[in-house]
């Protein structure tokens, strides 16, 4: 068996393994969201679908068009394989059609970027199994200054998407009066599971949630329980101020960011219902952490102000 069959094998063999991988921009792909009164979790009326309609040119680029259920928009998609990048253009009017970054399957902790309306930066990293093949996961922080919405965590599975809606890092859902969540992902006519369970409420037995539309409180108090709050005193902070745990975290870790994504503090911490924060703070300006429990993977958010 010569050289040039061998190599010309491994690629084929390649080529045939990343086909049967999912990808973002595949025209088979079915967002089923389910969406949410802000604050008191209750429901609004039921589920809506995300999903490709056809294919446009704009600028002799070749884009796929993601239909938006709930707010009745669409979305021009197109994805670099090579670059392992998705790329949108959102058109607000028939001339403004930049196209933006929307996913980048190379991220790693600490990296930033910016959409028109927030700023994000990747907290971690990890990865799930789906179809016998490997995603991966990446837990974001999403902070700016449109709403008192507009900041917080979530997650991104490769090929699939944000977990509050496959366009949410561009157009938060803080422009309208819900929180949408994915309630299930069809990918060629198949829910197919995860090896563990994502975001707390998206299911690992399909990739669908199944508490939605079968036990709606169920569903609801599952991402309750994810979004507990810490309390910050006193704020703005003085050097004594303290981040005060929903519960004792035996292994944790801190991390602070200022309001143009660069990380001011990155600390670890053991067996503590409380952390003092205050004193690591020195420019004045606002301030946005997350708490990290490094045993179950539960982050909780904040913001706060130094003057």
């Amino acid at each position: 068996m010569n050289k040039s069959f061998l190599i010309a094998l491994f690629f084929l063999v390649s080529i045939s393994s990343f086909g049967q991988k999912i990808r973002f921009s595949d025209s088979s792909n079915i967002w089923n969201m389910y969406y949410v009164n802000h604050g008191d979790y209750t429901p609004t009326g039921g589920a809506f679908i995300d999903r490709y309609s056809t294919d446009t040119i704009i600028h002799d680029t070749t884009y796929r068009i993601l239909n938006i259920g709930l707010e009745g928009y669409t979305t021009y998609v197109r994805e670099d394989t090579l670059m392992k990048k998705v790329f949108v253009r959102m058109p607000i009017s028939d001339t403004d059609t930049t196209e933006m970054l929307m996913y980048d399957y190379t991220w790693k902790v600490g990296d930033t970027f910016k959409t028109p309306y927030s700023s994000h930066i990747v907290i971690s990293v990890d990865s799930v199994l789906i179809n016998s093949s490997w995603y991966k996961i990446w837990q974001l922080f999403q902070f700016g200054n449109i709403t008192k919405y507009n900041f917080g965590q979530y997650e991104v599975i490769e090929g699939i998407g944000c977990t509050f809606g496959p366009t949410y890092g561009l157009i938060p859902v803080a422009f309208s009066e819900t929180n949408i969540y994915l309630r299930c992902f069809t990918n060629r006519g198949v829910t197919s599971p995860l090896s563990h369970t994502v975001s707390g409420f998206f299911n690992n037995s399909t990739s669908c949630n199944s508490t939605f539309g079968v036990n709606e409180k169920v569903g609801i108090n599952n991402i309750v329980s994810r979004n507990q709050i810490t309390t910050l005193i006193p704020n703005p902070i003085d050097e004594t101020s303290k981040i005060i745990l929903p519960h004792n975290i035996q292994s944790g870790r801190i991390v602070a960011c200022n309001n143009i994504g660069q990380t001011i503090i990155s600390t670890t911490f053991q067996n503590k219902e409380e952390v003092v924060i205050g004193a690591k703070i020195h420019t004045p300006g606002m301030y946005f952490y997350h708490v990290i429990d490094n045993r179950n993977g539960e982050v909780f958010t904040g913001k706060f102000i130094y003057r």
